[in-house]
């Protein structure tokens, strides 16, 4: 895995990691009772949302059933950060450069699918 990460080149990685992050960051923004918790000049390929009478580990746990994998950061993971944000919870997705447009669309798809 470390070669064939050489290989490509890991600031190639870096390039579509982040801009698949942007896309969906961008998609995300779109949906009712979403928001992007996500802050800063640079942002990284770790999206975190949080979402509007939905518990992150439910709507986890349901993308799971639909083979799309994420994770949740709780209140332990950014104390001070979390506070200032008002969340307990997030919802995290971390797409990288194996990823594709069509797996961001169907993530979206899903959520908002979730969220209805």
């Amino acid at each position: 895995a470390a070669q064939y990460a050489q290989d490509l080149g890991l600031e190639v990685i870096r390039e579509r990691a982040w801009a698949l992050a942007e896309s969906l960051r961008e998609r995300v923004a779109e949906l009712d009772g979403v928001r992007v918790q996500d802050k800063g000049e640079e942002r990284c390929a770790i999206v975190t949302v949080s979402t509007e009478g939905h518990h992150p580990l439910d709507l986890l746990r349901a993308l799971r059933k639909e083979g799309i994998n994420t994770s949740r950061a709780g209140r332990d993971a950014a104390v001070f950060d979390f506070e200032d944000k008002g969340v307990d919870q997030v919802l995290r997705i971390s797409p990288h450069y194996y990823n594709t447009e069509e797996e961001i669309v169907a993530f979206v798809d899903a959520l908002s699918r979730l969220m209805s």
